[in-house]
């Protein structure tokens, strides 16, 4: 059997991060992926969430789901 053996972190290229296939070295799915961008981005990681709110035919909220921290992720400075 000639199995591919998980790539280590010495044999990462100085970019392979920031590329397309870095995702395939790190193994990271979508939605960690996203998920660790956003925390970059807002200082903070969001629970995921699929829907935020469900409203009738009358457009009335019959249903809302508030953003949750999970934690922050970055210290702000000022």
């Amino acid at each position: 059997m000639n199995l591919p053996v998980p790539s280590t972190p010495e044999s990462w290229s100085g970019f392979s991060i920031a590329r397309k296939q870095s995702v395939k070295k790190l193994r990271l799915k979508p939605l960690q992926l996203a998920m660790a961008y956003s925390a970059i981005a807002m200082g903070v990681l969001m629970k995921p969430r699929l829907v935020s709110q469900i409203v009738n035919n009358n457009g009335k909220p019959v249903y809302r789901e508030e953003p949750e921290v999970l934690r922050k992720s970055l210290n702000q400075v000022s």
